[in-house]
Formats: structure tokens, sequence, C-alpha cells
């Protein structure tokens, strides 16, 4: 009866992963600003994801989220320029091009924690550029957004609609295979 209970447990166990979003940046924030003078977002050296907004090449529709990935090193390496056929995906984005950084808060976070993130969050928001990583992930998780302007330290009060296609809550349930996310902005209040 315990081996039951102990498997039943394992297998309805969810995985929670807490990013904190900032920007938005441009790549000479990234490149030059952020990395040479960081104090205004001090921990941005990778292990985490980011989201590519803007517009590409004959694109008629406003900007967009186009690209969502993932980065076990420094974004400043990660953005670095790669010779063709290795180009990164956001070379593909020609206006209003920003980048946010989402950066993991979970102190045991691991590699495959980050991949269910970025595969949740491409699987429910579809950026234009992703062609991989469309599925959803390989186990139960939920997925906790929290947006920062890019001083680092204030949270937005209104998050920018360009990014708020990234819910602050969105869960993937393996077994029942279906998504579900929170709409509109969780509130933060002292009850009393």
């Amino acid at each position: 009866m315990t081996a039951k209970i102990k498997s039943s447990c394992l297998r309805h166990s969810m995985k929670t992963i807490h990013l904190n979003w900032y920007g938005p940046f441009t790549l000479e924030d990234v490149n030059e600003y952020i990395f040479n003078h960081d104090t205004m977002c001090e921990g941005l050296n990778g292990f985490g994801l980011y989201a590519w907004t803007g517009k590409k090449i004959r694109q008629r529709t406003d900007a967009c989220l186009l690209y969502i990935g993932i980065t076990e090193i420094s974004y400043k390496i990660r953005f670095g320029k790669k010779p063709p056929p290795h180009a990164h995906t956001h070379e593909q984005i020609n206006l209003d091009k920003y980048v946010w950084l989402g950066k993991v808060q979970n102190q045991d976070a691991t590699k495959k924690d980050l991949e269910a993130a970025e595969y949740l969050l491409v699987s429910h928001c579809a950026p234009g550029l992703n062609k991989t990583k469309l599925n959803h992930p390989p186990f139960s998780c939920t997925v906790i957004s929290q947006f920062f302007k890019n001083d680092g330290e204030t949270p937005y009060k209104r998050v920018p609609s360009i990014i708020r296609v990234i819910p602050e809550v969105v869960i993937w349930n393996h077994e029942t295979e279906k998504i579900s996310d929170i709409p509109g902005r969780l509130r933060t209040y002292t009850p009393g």
C-alpha cells in the first residue's frame, strides 16, 4: 500500500520554475552597458531564458514576440556574432528589436527545468521564429513570470503589451495533457 501511495505522489508532482523578466533591452545594452557597468541588473549573467520582440522584414503587423530561447552562458556571449549559416535567430528581426532577459529564481533549477520552462512558453505563446521545442515539456510544470523594468528593480505596474503574451502563470499538466494559464495580472496585496 505504501509503495502505491508513494508512486501516486511522484506521478502527480509538479515542478515550479520562477522567472524574473527584465527589459526591454537593445542588443547594444546587452553587449555594452549591462555587463560593463553591472550594477543595474546584477546577476543577469546567464542561465535563463530570453525573449526577442520586434518585426521581421516585410512584416505588416505591429511588433510582437518573435522568439524565446535558453542560455546557460552570459547573454552577451550568447548573442555574439556568428558567421552564416550559424547566425542567430534574432538576426532575422529588423525593426523595433528588443530583448527581455528571463532570470531563473529557483536556486535548485537544473538545465532540465530551464528547458521545461522554454518548452512550455514556446508551446503556449507560439513565437513566429521558434522552429524547435514546439511540443510540451516532458513532465508537469508551472512557470511563474514577474516583469521588471530594465533598471533591474522596478516591477511593472502594467506589463507592456508586446511581452504580455507571456502569462504570469502557465501550467502544463503532463497527465491530462492540458495547458492552463491565469489571464490578466496577478494582484499583490496585504491582507487585513
